[in-house]
C-alpha cells in the first residue's frame, strides 16, 4: 500500500469547498492546464438509498501524473490511480484513457457524506474539494413516539412524534376526520406544527385519530396515527 500512498499528503491550504447543492450525478469535475487545475463543480445532493452510483471526475490529466482520491473528514485514502486503496466495496475508479478519471461511490449511504479531496502528485500537490450531502427521508421512531391513548375526560394528554432524517423533519399534527385540532378552551387549529401536541382538560369532542405528519422535502413524507379516546 504505501508504494501508492507514500507521495500524497492531506492539505492544510489551498482548498476550495463547494457550498450549494442540487440534484445532478457529478460532484466535481478538475481540469488541469500548465500544472494548475481549477475546480469547475456541479452540485451534489444524494437521496440515501435511493442513488446506485455517485460519480465524480477529474478531466484533461496527462499520463505522468498520479491522481489520488480521500474522504477528508475520515482522512482515508480511496484510491490512487488505478488502485483502490480503501476496503470499502462500494468504491472503485474508471479512466478514459487515462485523461478522464472517476471515483465511483455506489448505493449511496449516510456515512458517506462529508468532503472529498482529490490530489494530483505535481511538484507541489494540487488539490481540491467537493462536499456531498447525504439526505435522508424522514423516519417516525416508534419507540419514542405515542401510541394510542386512552385518558380521563377533563385530563390534560401531550402526544409526541420523534423523526429523524436529513435535513431535520419538519413535523405537524392534523385530526385524520380534518376537524379542528383544541389547544384550549380558546384555540382551535386545523393543523399544529412541532414534535409535541398537548391536549388541555380533554373532552369527548376531542376523541378520535390524530396524524403525526414528518417531511423535510425528500420523499417520501411519512405519517402515524395515534388514536386518542376518552373515559
Amino acid at each position: 500500500m504505501d508504494q501508492y500512498v507514500r507521495d500524497f499528503d492531506l492539505p492544510t491550504v489551498d482548498t476550495y469547498t463547494v457550498k450549494n447543492f442540487s440534484d445532478c450525478d457529478d460532484i466535481l469535475r478538475a481540469n488541469q492546464f500548465n500544472n494548475n487545475f481549477t475546480l469547475v463543480h456541479n452540485n451534489i445532493r444524494s437521496i440515501s438509498k435511493n442513488l446506485d452510483e455517485l460519480k465524480l471526475h477529474l478531466t484533461d490529466i496527462t499520463t505522468s501524473f498520479d491522481v489520488a482520491w480521500m474522504h477528508f473528514e475520515q482522512s482515508a485514502i480511496l484510491a490512487v490511480h488505478n488502485h483502490v486503496i480503501t476496503r470499502n466495496p462500494r468504491i472503485s475508479v474508471t479512466h478514459d484513457k487515462h485523461r478522464t478519471w472517476f471515483l465511483h461511490i455506489n448505493k449511496v449511504q449516510e456515512e458517506d457524506k462529508g468532503r472529498y479531496m482529490c490530489q494530483i502528485n505535481t511538484v507541489t500537490a494540487k488539490t481540491q474539494f467537493g462536499f456531498l450531502h447525504v439526505v435522508v427521508p424522514p423516519n417516525i421512531d416508534d419507540s419514542l413516539s405515542s401510541s394510542d391513548a386512552i385518558v380521563r375526560e377533563g385530563s390534560n394528554e401531550t402526544l409526541t412524534c420523534k423523526a429523524t432524517g436529513f435535513p431535520t423533519p419538519n413535523v405537524k399534527w392534523k385530526r385524520d376526520d380534518n376537524t379542528k385540532i383544541t389547544i384550549n378552551k380558546t384555540l382551535q387549529v386545523s393543523e399544529w406544527e412541532g414534535e409535541t401536541l398537548e391536549l388541555t382538560k380533554i373532552s369527548r369532542l376531542d376523541m378520535g385519530a390524530y396524524l403525526c405528519i414528518a417531511s423535510n422535502g425528500v420523499p417520501p413524507t411519512i405519517s402515524k396515527r395515534i388514536k386518542v379516546s376518552v373515559n
